[in-house]
């Protein structure tokens, strides 16, 4: 599951080191994600039905649900010393920011 945003959407509020609002909404919109497909009857019509196109061949396979949020730009990442961790630190094993 990948959340595009706008690459001028803000990951920090000006002038701070805290997490900007907007972010905050996208980082919820991911645990609403996660939390529905922790539900196995959730998992299982989204794998089997939204998804079987694609998984014809390998429909015996376990499936796994990942999450991606892209957001903001370049320059939220400018004081890489501690912006970047503050960032990543959101992260899971099954979901990433980029």
């Amino acid at each position: 599951m990948i959340d595009l945003e706008k690459p001028k959407s803000r990951i920090f509020k000006d002038g701070s080191n805290d997490l900007h609002p907007v972010f905050r909404a996208e980082l919820d919109q991911i645990d609403r994600w996660s939390t529905r497909f922790n539900s196995n009857v959730n998992k299982g019509y989204f794998t089997k039905l939204a998804l079987s196109f694609i998984r014809q061949p390998m429909c015996k396979n376990p499936s796994c649900i990942k999450y991606v949020l892209a957001s903001g730009g370049r320059e939220d990442y400018q004081d890489i010393g501690l912006k970047k961790p503050l960032v990543h630190s959101n992260e899971r094993l099954d979901f990433k920011i980029t």
